[in-house]
């Protein structure tokens, strides 16, 4: 289990950074060419690099405030927080 954990950490990682290059890539094109399909399709990358490079940072905030320590098989529980 935790290496597939790594392997899916790894895999986000990469989609937020090749999101975000393609979304400046875009961009870039979309200044120089004025196309209009190439401003969607920036928004398109940045929506995806935005969401993926949340869902990142917000697992890094949790782990760094809960130490890795939450006690995931009682979730349905409030109040269920180890610290």
């Amino acid at each position: 289990i935790i290496r597939k954990v790594a392997i899916m950490a790894k895999a986000m990682k990469r989609v937020s950074l090749i999101t975000l290059l393609l979304t400046i890539v875009s961009y870039i094109l979309f200044k120089a060419t004025e196309l209009s399909f190439l401003y969607d399709i920036t928004i398109t990358f940045g929506t995806i690099a935005y969401h993926f490079t949340i869902r990142l940072m917000i697992g890094v905030i949790v782990d760094l405030i809960m130490h890795n320590k939450r006690n995931y098989r009682n979730s349905n529980r409030i109040g269920e927080w180890n610290y």
